[in-house]
């Protein structure tokens, strides 16, 4: 199984998080909280990162593969506490099985 098939938002449209993510400020929340519990939040942040992509990765809004002030700017402090310690601290997920 792919690391993908385990991600909270399989299924869900992916465009939720790209354009729709950009164009609905009132959104970016409920994105953030399908990410929040995601058990494979930091391989899909390390992807998108190493992939140099566009749109959210593991919670955080990217462009080239670097956060994106403008589309992250809706973080709270306590969000950014929460964002940064699960993509730095979790141990790798297991996206073997």
């Amino acid at each position: 199984m792919r690391w993908q098939d385990k991600a909270s938002c399989a299924g869900k449209d992916t465009n939720t998080f790209f354009e729709i993510y950009e164009e609905n400020p009132q959104l970016r929340h409920t994105v953030d909280n399908v990410c929040k519990t995601c058990p494979v939040r930091r391989t899909c942040f390390e992807e998108g990162w190493r992939q140099k992509s566009w749109g959210v990765w593991g919670g955080m809004y990217l462009v080239d593969g670097d956060w994106h002030n403008e589309w992250n700017d809706h973080k709270t402090d306590r969000d950014w506490f929460s964002t940064w310690s699960s993509l730095n601290l979790l141990e790798v997920e297991d996206v073997s099985s």
